[in-house]
């Protein structure tokens, strides 16, 4: 069955942009949609009493992270596929997944950052993470 439907994370970096190129190029061949999606994460608030600065600290991440996600999905114009980014707050898997779920995805696909040993054991695995919650395939780009 080829997927109608492809959610694509992104965090910006190079693995994630080889992981939307292939999203996008599957889709265009497929005849999908393509959802691309950020998950960033508000700032910690540690101090209570700094709530207003709290909150012009995660307004500030969300409008840089939207900022990014209509750059990159502008770049795609050319590819004349249906392309929406989608910005999320919180943790990645939880909101790749979630929005997995949401549009019916077919297959979800994301980088990998290639890390091994106790740095991948210390930061964990998004993508392994994804693969093990995923309500539908799931095509890991390194």
């Amino acid at each position: 069955m080829l997927p109608r439907t492809i959610v694509v994370a992104t965090d910006f970096s190079e693995q994630a942009r080889r992981a939307t190129d292939y999203a996008v190029e599957l889709a265009r061949k497929v005849d999908a949609r393509v959802f691309v999606v950020n998950a960033f994460q508000a700032p910690a608030l540690a101090v209570p009493e700094l709530g207003a600065a709290y909150s012009g600290a995660a307004e500030q991440a969300a409008d840089t992270a939207q900022q990014e996600l209509d750059e990159l999905i502008l770049g795609y114009g050319a590819a004349r596929v249906p392309i929406e980014g989608v910005l999320r707050c919180g943790e990645a898997v939880d909101c790749i997944v979630s929005l997995a779920k949401q549009v019916s995805a077919d297959m979800i696909v994301v980088g990998t950052h290639g890390r091994k040993g106790i740095s991948r054991a210390v930061l964990g695995s998004v993508a392994e993470s994804v693969v093990r919650n995923a309500p539908c395939a799931v095509l890991t780009i390194h």
